[in-house]
């Protein structure tokens, strides 16, 4: 970190300093000083940016997080990857709203040019960002503007999202969010068959519909369910 400091108060603009700063982060809070002094720079690159945006996340540091990627919004609105990461920790944050916004910015900057697309860079609650490289991102976002509806209230909408999904490597995620939604309004039985009738063609996808069915449970508080799920999987 001293090391750090003084290359920093060498060279304010210089990119190094302010990685390594990045891999201290966790260990040594101090190191946020070279962090955030760079990010003041009208030179900063958005890719430090980014990184530190990470770092936030990792931190559950949301609110902030958020702070920083509005200011990549704002100077590089063409950029896909930002306004996914923006919507995904807005809904962590229960912003359903401010969410859809930025989804739906994301996937107009991506159709309008697709090599801006790109995984998102947060890795922030559900770890999706290695899951939404498969398409650029667009199912994750989908995913995404569903649980929006769902945290509006909106099931329809919330199923009108996830009927845009058509990928096999997500129909177990897809259906976890449709069982979620039959869930809440009382029909708990089709919402357990419809993680259950999920095809399985590993032994790792068995495990994650244990897991899922589990998840749906415990959503609408059946506690003594989603445990015996568990007990029964465990045996």
């Amino acid at each position: 970190l001293h090391h750090a400091e003084r290359a920093f108060a060498d060279d304010v603009g210089a990119t190094g300093p302010v990685l390594l700063a990045l891999e201290l982060l966790p260990a040594l809070p101090a190191a946020e000083r070279v962090i955030t002094g760079y990010l003041q720079q009208p030179t900063a690159e958005v890719a430090v940016r980014l990184a530190y945006v990470r770092a936030l996340g990792a931190a559950q540091r949301y609110v902030d997080a958020i702070a920083q990627l509005q200011i990549v919004t704002r100077s590089k609105p063409e950029l896909a990857a930002p306004w996914l990461s923006l919507g995904a920790l807005q809904l962590e944050l229960r912003q359903p709203r401010d969410a859809e916004r930025s989804l739906q910015r994301f996937l107009a900057v991506r159709a309008a040019s697709p090599g801006a697309a790109g995984a998102s860079p947060d890795d922030d609650d559900d770890d999706d960002s290695s899951r939404g490289s498969d398409d650029g991102g667009q199912t994750q976002a989908w995913l995404m503007l569903a649980q929006a509806a769902e945290q509006l209230g909106d099931t329809k909408a919330a199923n009108a999202w996830l009927d845009k999904i058509d990928n096999p490597q997500r129909a177990l995620e897809v259906q976890t969010r449709r069982a979620m939604l039959l869930a809440r309004q009382g029909k708990l039985r089709e919402a357990r068959l419809l993680v259950q009738q999920v095809p399985e063609r590993r032994p790792e996808e068995a495990r994650a519909k244990l897991l899922a069915e589990s998840q749906v449970l415990r959503e609408v508080k059946r506690w003594n369910e989603a445990h015996a799920v568990l007990v029964a999987a465990s045996e």
